[in-house]
């Protein structure tokens, strides 16, 4: 038996090199986490609301995202990764020292302004603070800030208004991209305090605008309007920012005149204007306030106003930049312009949310000087001739604003109640300083400024007393007194013109003023006060109608049949009547018509006719059987001047009203003034007694036949 031969060997196969695997690409990160840079650094009193902000400026357009890299913010020997956390939409990060005490600091509604909670927040403002990436040992830093002490304050990185958005991480701290704020004590010019919570930005960050200047002139050209500035470049507003004014009585901004700046373009000086209603060329401003009534920029120069930047949620907002003091009034406090101009210093270009007052220069205008010049109730003895006139030595072409709260006023005779007032607001002197009120401008007209019309303050009759005052009792000037007489200030039939000296008086000063009666209205000067404005003489007035009216009736006791009616023509004196003029008489006495033609008015104007009324009938004075002027009513009796007399305190003719004449019962001749009235004619002396009274009169209407001696004015009247 054989054993089988052993197989003969064949060629070894080489080894089989194990399987190598592809090469592994990292996965492309969704943005550059290092392009990071910080934004703001809140150091308030309240450490536990204290933050820190981040901004990652190529991964906001991609967020929300997690951040993948190792990024890390440091201070203070503290550090918060930033790795794996979410990067919401809008690319900031808030990391604050506790989350319920910030919420609790802000009491932001709707709106989270913390997005982390760490240790690394908690800065006092001196503290620097870095974003690294890698750990403390060992990294990369990407951004720095260096502090200059803020205690109390923020630190803010400034966003400039271009594209892509500046600054750029730097690993260099560069002061010239930070607001710091307050940043030095005491606070500078440059700087300033921090309201807290509203003047600190956590969640937010934006290009700041400050308001360079307010402008409120005393008048309405040009407008009034208020400069928003950038000082940090230009190109079109992208925040969400608004000019607001900010009510007195809370300090919250009022949103129904709020300003959108949202979108707009800032011009050539980096400016925005923004004007009221009264804006005469539209290309001078931005923004146009149509409303008249819109409190801004304001129809007066005085409030307080900011920029406010609002945030999501309800009534959330930060204040970006403040010119006066919320929930102070502003009426007479240091941030007070109105009539003048408040302007930033330029070295004060940086936003504040507490006014800082040295930042700014206030103009306003010393407060207006007026007095009363002159006061007419000219011989014409009729309304359209009267006038008021004011002079302001300090005031030329100024508007009377309501903050000057100056009225005319003016207080019958014996009265303790202003019958007129006039509120000057609106109202404008000339470019002398002048204005004059008229009652009607169809003699004077353009020297006057104003027509105020019948029954106005320029309707003053001579016993009428003018004042300027201030709110409700305040006497700036005054002609005259109140609840007095005096025939000392009165000035019927003629002016008063104050003389040479531009201090008013709130105590009338007879020797202030030159009194001149009887004078026409063509011996006044309107518009002229002393050689100041225009001084021109006024032409003649020329008026052939002649104006006549009833001025007495008397029924003296003791002389019956010296009863009379006098007539006055302010027009006319020396006059022979032509016109048709009749006195006729009602009642239940008879007697007869008295045709005045042929009658002439003495040299003072006036005619006196013996009458026998006694003292019960109407006295009606006609022309071509119309009733020009009255005395007495049928159907009443509360006129009746039986043994008595009734004399004209109002100016005439009108139909009859009783509280226009004084009425005298239990009076002797030697009472009336025949051819005299409130000044005008022969009032020298009194009429004197009759030697022997004669008998009273019955009052059927015939009177007693004793005869008594008159004076020169009676011999001269006519007897009926």
């Amino acid at each position: 038996h054989k054993s089988p031969k052993p197989p003969v060997p064949g060629p070894v196969p080489p080894p089989v090199a194990p399987p190598v695997a592809p090469p592994v690409t990292p996965p492309t990160p969704a943005c550059n986490f290092s392009d990071v840079i910080i934004t703001e650094i809140g150091s308030p009193n309240v450490a536990s609301a204290r933050y820190v902000e981040v901004f990652f400026r190529d991964c906001a357009s991609k967020a929300p995202l997690t951040i993948t890299e190792d990024i890390r913010i440091i201070s203070n020997g503290r550090e918060f990764p930033l790795q794996g956390k979410e990067l919401p939409l809008s690319g900031i990060i808030v990391v604050c020292v506790s989350r319920n005490s910030h919420t609790s600091f802000f009491n932001f509604n709707g709106f989270e302004s913390c997005d982390y909670e760490g240790d690394v927040a908690n800065n006092d403002g001196t503290a620097p603070v870095s974003v690294n990436r890698g750990p403390a040992i060992n990294n990369i830093v990407l951004d720095i800030f260096q502090p200059f002490p803020f205690t109390d304050g923020k630190a803010m990185r400034i966003k400039f208004p271009t594209n892509p958005v500046l600054p750029i991480p730097s690993q260099s701290y560069i002061p010239s991209q930070w607001i710091i704020l307050p940043g030095n004590t005491p606070i500078g010019i440059g700087s300033g305090e921090v309201d807290k919570p509203k003047g600190l930005d956590p969640g937010v960050w934006y290009t700041p605008l400050i308001i360079s200047e307010i402008n409120d002139p005393v008048d309405s050209s040009p407008a009034r309007y208020i400069n928003i500035k950038s000082p940090y470049g230009g190109g079109t507003i992208v925040d969400n920012l608004w000019l607001v004014i900010f009510n007195e009585s809370d300090g919250e901004p009022d949103y129904n005149s709020a300003v959108q700046l949202d979108n707009k373009v800032l011009g050539p000086d980096n400016e925005i204007r923004v004007c009221n209603s009264h804006v005469q060329n539209t290309s001078e401003c931005n923004i146009v306030i149509n409303d008249p009534n819109s409190p801004l920029p304001g129809n007066e120069g005085c409030y307080t106003v900011g920029i406010i930047l609002i945030l999501p949620g309800v009534n959330n907002y930060h204040i970006v930049d403040l010119y006066g003091r919320r929930g102070v009034s502003c009426a007479g406090s240091e941030f007070d312009f109105e009539g003048g101009t408040a302007v930033r210093k330029p070295e004060g270009y940086v936003p504040v949310s507490v006014w800082n007052p040295i930042q700014w220069i206030i103009t306003t205008p010393e407060p207006i000087h007026l007095i009363i010049t002159e006061v007419t109730d000219p011989s014409e003895n009729l309304p359209k001739y009267r006038f008021v006139e004011l002079y302001s030595p300090n005031k030329k072409n100024y508007v009377f604003q309501s903050s000057d709260d100056l009225y005319l006023v003016t207080y019958p005779q014996g009265s303790s109640f202003p019958e007129r007032k006039l509120s000057l607001v609106g109202k404008k002197t000339d470019a002398n300083g002048l204005v004059v009120f008229c009652t009607n401008n169809e003699y004077y007209q353009d020297r006057c400024n104003y027509v105020e019309g019948t029954n106005s303050v320029a309707d003053t009759p001579g016993t009428f007393t003018v004042q300027i005052i201030k709110g409700a009792t305040t006497i700036i000037d005054v002609y005259g007194g109140i609840n007095v007489t005096g025939n000392f200030r009165d000035f019927t039939s003629g002016r008063v013109n104050r003389k040479d000296t531009s201090s008013g008086s709130n105590n009338y000063l007879i020797s202030d003023w030159e009194l001149t009666k009887p004078t026409s209205a063509q011996n006044t000067d309107p518009g002229c006060w002393n050689g100041i404005g225009n001084c021109a003489a006024l032409p003649p007035i020329i008026s052939d109608q002649l104006v006549l009216f009833i001025t007495e009736v008397s029924d003296p006791q003791d002389v019956p049949s010296f009863r009379f009616v006098e007539l006055y023509s302010p027009n006319k004196p020396n006059y022979k009547i032509v016109e048709g003029f009749t006195l006729k008489f009602s009642g239940n006495v008879i007697i007869s018509d008295i045709n005045l033609n042929g009658y002439e008015t003495d040299s003072n104007g006036f005619i006196v006719v013996l009458v026998d009324n006694p003292g019960t009938e109407v006295v009606n004075l006609m022309k071509l059987n119309t009733v020009i002027d009255s005395y007495g009513k049928q159907g009443t009796i509360d006129w009746n001047f039986v043994d008595g007399r009734a004399n004209r305190i109002g100016n005439g003719p009108s139909s009859f009203g009783v509280n226009e004449w004084t009425i005298d019962t239990n009076v002797n001749l030697s009472s009336s003034d025949p051819g005299c009235w409130n000044g005008i004619g022969d009032c020298t002396n009194p009429l004197p007694s009759p030697p022997n009274p004669a008998p009273a009169p019955s009052k059927g209407g015939k009177g007693g036949k004793g005869k008594t001696k008159t004076t020169r004015r009676m011999r001269k009247s006519k007897r009926v």
